[in-house]
């Protein structure tokens, strides 16, 4: 009885230095990761407006967000609630992500370029997006969450794993939907199946690599399988729209 149960008390003491490293990095305080359940929940605007007003500094970029060129409008934004109901709940969740990735993209490897890892993560989520909406085969914001969440696990090195796995226990960990973990999780595997967001991922991440978006240089990085050719063709034609976009946002 020694053997399976010193097995499985290792195989307990690996989890836990999994999760012990991913805490490191840093969890989401936990104002901003009840805005993130409440994005998923359906919550309606009064009451994701009075979390956000919890935390004066997400409030303040949710404020700067919904006066931007992108989403003005012919009323001027003056309170949290407004601009919640301008937004909506999607954009606000990826506003959420894209500012905690912000905040811990200092942890990024070194083949990144100054700022790289926000470039790179910024361009491949406008580029799912751009792609998503032109298919028309996934929802544009869910496919934006998960270009910029793909290689969120290089931020957080462990070990004996592969970014995909530690980013997809981060994405579980920071209650992100299971379509983004699986997206993280599959993106890098050599039989990627077409028509699905980890398919679409590996698409955009193959163009922003191979052309050097946010790294010090071009990456060689293996070729999606053929059955992705469309989606990378489609990537090549959105790449300049989609780092203009995310210089704008970044």
């Amino acid at each position: 009885m020694s053997g399976p149960m010193t097995q499985r008390a290792a195989a307990s003491q690996a989890k836990q230095f999994v999760h012990d490293s991913i805490d490191r990095l840093g969890l989401p305080s936990d104002v901003v990761l009840s805005v993130l359940s409440a994005t998923e929940e359906g919550s309606g605007g009064r009451d994701l407006a009075s979390l956000v007003e919890q935390d004066p500094v997400l409030a303040g970029r949710i404020l700067r967000m919904a006066r931007s060129p992108f989403f003005s409008g012919t009323r001027p934004v003056t309170t949290v609630l407004e601009a919640v109901n301008r937004l909506g709940a999607r954009p606000i969740r990826n506003l959420v992500i894209a500012s905690e990735l912000r905040d811990r993209s200092s942890e990024a490897p070194d083949y990144y370029a100054p700022g790289g890892f926000m470039t790179h993560s910024l361009t491949s989520g406008t580029l799912c997006r751009a792609v998503a909406a032109e298919s028309r085969q996934f929802e544009r914001d869910l496919a934006y969450l998960a270009g910029l969440m793909h290689d969120v696990g290089e931020l957080c090195p462990v070990d004996g794993l592969d970014h995909t796995v530690v980013g997809a226990m981060i994405s579980a960990r920071w209650r992100l939907p299971d379509a983004i973990r699986d997206a993280i999780a599959l993106h890098h595997e050599s039989n990627v199946e077409s028509g699905t967001l980890a398919g679409l991922v590996c698409a955009c991440d193959f163009v922003c690599r191979a052309s050097g978006v946010g790294l010090r240089e071009p990456m060689a990085v293996p070729t999606p399988p053929a059955t992705l050719r469309v989606w990378v063709d489609s990537c090549k034609t959105h790449l300049e729209e989609a780092m203009e976009t995310a210089r704008a946002i970044g």
